[in-house]
């Protein structure tokens, strides 16, 4: 997958290059709670050592990492991950992690834009069957988008991640190719 076009944004994969713009992007305030904790700093070598095959394309089928651009450049990031299971190798489920970085750039519907075009590519592009996305279930702004598009709340996990000493409770969507949901976001 190389660039997807919207008519308010651009997704680009991204590259070796772009490091330093993600690490900055998850040490901002407004987003380290949802990725790494809050009060967090996170260094390059911890970024590198759980993103590096997200860079490049070295292991496409494993999932990629995209830069998403509006008119005033880049504003976030998009991933996909393949977290199929088929032993015949078909493309059963790909998950979705998205970052819209700086207040300035939150609440325009950036985010709402970015995973249409990603599920839209993954579900009829690149023939996975479901999609799915999850966040902490204080995260607001990211349920709402992702109910706008169809997303079906699937359920709720608690206890995986920690931060603060206290566990979180995280909420999973899903997104299949089959359901009439996926055609009304596909075509709009």
């Amino acid at each position: 997958m190389e660039y997807l076009r919207g008519s308010e944004i651009e997704i680009r994969p991204m590259s070796n290059h772009d490091i330093g713009l993600l690490l900055l992007w998850i040490n901002d305030d407004s987003v380290s709670p949802f990725w790494y904790g809050s009060h967090r700093r996170i260094e390059r070598e911890e970024l590198l050592r759980d993103w590096a095959d997200y860079f490049d394309e070295s292991e496409p089928d494993k999932g990629r990492c995209f830069i998403i651009e509006d008119r005033s450049g880049p504003v976030g990031t998009i991933s996909y991950t393949n977290d199929s299971h088929d032993l015949d190798g078909r493309k059963d489920l790909a998950s979705l992690d998205i970052l819209i970085a700086g207040e300035e750039n939150q609440n325009r519907g950036l985010g709402t834009a970015a995973l249409k075009l990603m599920t839209t590519a993954l579900l009829e592009g690149m023939g996975f069957e479901s999609v799915i996305a999850s966040t902490y279930s204080f995260n607001g702004r990211m349920r709402h988008c992702l109910e706008k598009l169809g997303f079906i709340e699937e359920g709720f996990i608690c206890g995986i991640d920690r931060t603060n000493g206290e566990y979180l409770e995280s909420v999973v969507y899903s997104l299949s190719n089959n359901e009439p949901r996926f055609s009304s976001i596909s075509s709009q």
